[in-house]
């Protein structure tokens, strides 16, 4: 143990932040609409590797990379590389780095001016390299990786009906239904697929419509996917995305036995929720009937988790509901009002940057105050996910297929109408890739974001609504505006929480590797 010295602390981001004691069990980290990458375990391995490599004198000379993010919280350093995976903070000890590194590069100088042991140096030297928050000329660090591919998700349409009239919503209510038989043959079509390109695990979303309407279907489709899962040894995630209006006991204890999670819409307090989805047929409010499932839920031992859709109508409720959110628990995840195809572009429930941005810090403000133990940052920027860089947006055309009543098959849930194949095709997934004629999605190395810091965060935006407001899929997103203003406050509250929750790097520890954990 070294004494007698001011060492300097320093924090990265993990993808399994320590939880709340005393958390509602059965919460998770992610049950959003679009197939996310899995976020990696820290590489303690190479971190090792480069310690090794720097004591021996293999890397000599370091500088801050280009491509970096950095702010100051008071004494505080905060930075991210545009393709690093964690976000890093340092204190006003470790921050003496970055100043010495303005007026040297040689590492044997740098050892010389701080005044810390050579090993700490080192470690701290390994720590930024891997973090892609500083570069060397003697190494070549790996850049942005297209993980996530390992899982294939389905998005399982049950029912066009609803029990609702969200002034949003894109499904045409016709009152079509999934028939037990097709999803079964839905359930299939995907095993086939993930079988077909080596996928290890399927992640199956029963929606609609209201999803609880048509749980026959959702009961037959879990049942196949379980046999299926056993046979294949591909691994099953499952959840259903509801209103909670309709949701009855009998299907809570099979949600709860079968370990189906639960995404629950909640869009404010009160008329902040009504306005925007309210009863159908009725003048009456469906505020209180989802407090309701949502008190049934958590009773069972149930953590749902909580989808918000911000419009210009709810904006001004949005830190009253997070407040409300953050007191019980409750995971949530923030997402920007979409034009269904039938409504015009810049809609009434359509908001424009500046009222989004001001909304949204003010949401900011109250998780400053109420800073969870756990981590926010795949939940509070739309599509953008800060826990890891990534090329693509959503798994849209990768590895992602939205499945109808009729058994047909698009690229995403706001395309149903351009399907691309169906159920009985042999691998049905092979045939969204090859689709050339519908919704594309881009690598954002594609796009007019090359130069961005954000890139692999918001990876240029939802490629739907970039079409529908450009005419071009490689332009930068109609968001990016915002997502470049609230990008850094996300980053700036998960660095306020590393720093007043989880513990610094530990200089001492035994320098070991630690297994990294398989994510479904």
């Amino acid at each position: 143990m070294t004494t007698g010295i001011s060492l300097p602390k320093l924090w990265l981001s993990l993808p399994n932040p320590a939880g709340i004691a005393g958390q509602p069990v059965r919460s998770y980290e992610c049950v959003c609409e679009c197939a996310c990458p899995n976020p990696l375990d820290f590489d303690r391995v190479q971190v090792q590797a480069l310690t090794q490599q720097i004591s021996v004198g293999s890397i000599q000379d370091v500088r801050i990379s280009e491509d970096v993010y950095l702010d100051y919280i008071e004494d505080y350093t905060v930075a991210l590389s545009a393709t690093g995976a964690h976000i890093v903070a340092l204190d006003g000890q470790a921050n003496r780095l970055f100043s010495y590194l303005d007026a040297v590069s040689s590492l044997q100088a740098l050892i010389q001016l701080v005044p810390w042991p050579n090993w700490i140096v080192e470690q701290i030297i390994a720590l930024l390299l891997t973090t892609g928050i500083l570069s060397s000329p003697q190494i070549e660090l790996p850049g942005v990786v297209q993980d996530g591919l390992t899982t294939l998700t389905a998005w399982l349409h049950l029912t066009n009906r609803c029990n609702l009239s969200c002034r949003y919503c894109y499904v045409t209510r016709n009152g079509q239904q999934l028939d037990v038989a097709t999803a079964r043959r839905a359930v299939d079509a995907v095993y086939r697929s993930a079988l077909a390109h080596g996928h290890s695990c399927v992640k199956l979303k029963y929606t609609g419509g209201e999803p609880t309407l048509n749980f026959e279907a959702l009961w037959a489709a879990q049942q196949r996917a379980e046999v299926l899962s056993a046979q294949t040894n591909i691994s099953l995630e499952t959840v259903m995305l509801t209103n909670g209006v309709h949701l009855r006991d009998e299907q809570i204890d099979k949600l709860l036995s079968h370990n189906i999670r639960v995404m629950v819409s909640l869009d404010g307090i009160g008329d902040f929720h009504n306005v925007q989805r309210p009863l159908a047929g009725s003048n009456n409010n469906s505020y209180e009937h989802v407090l309701r499932a949502l008190n049934r839920l958590l009773e069972r031992g149930i953590s749902p988790h909580i989808s918000i859709t911000i419009t210009n109508k709810n904006i001004h409720g949005l830190p009253g509901l997070v407040e409300y959110l953050l007191d019980r628990g409750l995971r949530f995840s923030l997402n920007f009002y979409r034009e269904p195809n039938y409504l015009p572009i810049y809609g009434e429930l359509s908001f424009t940057p500046d009222e989004i941005i001001a909304g949204l810090k003010a949401v900011f403000r109250v998780i400053e105050r109420r800073l969870p133990r756990y981590s926010l940052l795949s939940n509070l920027s739309d599509r953008a996910d800060l826990r890891m860089p990534h090329p693509y947006t959503c798994g849209v055309g990768r590895n992602y297929m939205v499945i109808d009543c009729d058994g047909n098959i698009a690229k995403c849930q706001m395309a149903m109408a351009h399907p691309v194949t169906a159920i009985d095709a042999d691998d049905p997934l092979a045939l969204v890739w090859a689709d050339t004629g519908g919704l594309q999605n881009l690598a954002v190395d594609e796009k007019e974001c090359r130069e961005c810091v954000w890139r692999y965060r918001c990876a240029g935006g939802c490629p739907r609504l970039t079409f529908q407001r450009t005419g071009r899929y490689d332009a930068k997103s109609p968001l990016c505006e915002v997502y470049q203003a609230i990008l850094p406050e996300v980053v700036r509250l998960e660095a306020l929480r590393l720093i007043r929750y989880e513990a610094p790097w530990d200089f001492n520890a035994p320098r070991t590797a630690s297994p990294r954990r398989a994510v479904c």
